[in-house]
């Protein structure tokens, strides 16, 4: 009986290095997209974040950034100082020496909640009916769910975010 398992380990051994090789083209296509698109503007705006609580789940508004020069996508709580997006270093590390940045008794708006690399976009889809956005990012392993409020905010966020995955994959 060992002849079918070692022909199916090395089915599933093929299918594993075809996804390896298929994940470093898309890496390759989404760090060249990158390069390219350095010098877009930022895109911000308060959206909609799909959170999961115990009892259900829910829309969150927070403050999205896109920023295209370092290739970070940060979640806030709020709005944050401009000076703080124009500190690249500092969104890109996600330090919490940030708060002292802002000083001793500043709102919790001076950090982001989160900081995803778009290098580590994975699959991007959408819902146009909801203004649902779906980023699937590798590291951390996570589906993020961006929700705007009306049709023209969808149609920003779909354009700074479509430059970064292949046409093939939208």
């Amino acid at each position: 009986m060992t002849g079918p398992r070692r022909a199916t380990n090395r089915n599933a051994d093929a299918a594993e290095a075809g996804n390896e090789v298929a994940e470093r083209k898309l890496q390759r296509q989404v760090t060249a997209a990158m390069i390219r698109h350095k010098v877009e503007p930022r895109i911000s705006g308060e959206l909609g974040i799909f959170t999961r609580r115990y009892f259900g789940s829910t829309d969150v508004k927070r403050w999205v950034d896109l920023d295209p020069a370092i290739g970070i996508l940060s979640i806030w709580r709020g709005q944050p100082p401009e000076e703080i997006l124009l500190d690249d270093t500092l969104i890109a590390a996600k330090k919490p020496s940030m708060i002292n940045f802002c000083g001793a008794t500043a709102d919790k708006a001076c950090h982001p909640l989160a900081v995803y690399k778009i290098f580590d976009l994975v699959d991007f889809d959408c819902n146009k009916g909801f203004f649902n956005i779906f980023l699937n990012f590798k590291n951390p392993r996570r589906v993020l769910v961006l929700t705007a409020s009306n049709y023209d905010e969808f149609q920003l966020w779909m354009s700074g975010l479509s430059r970064y995955i292949p046409d093939s994959v939208i």
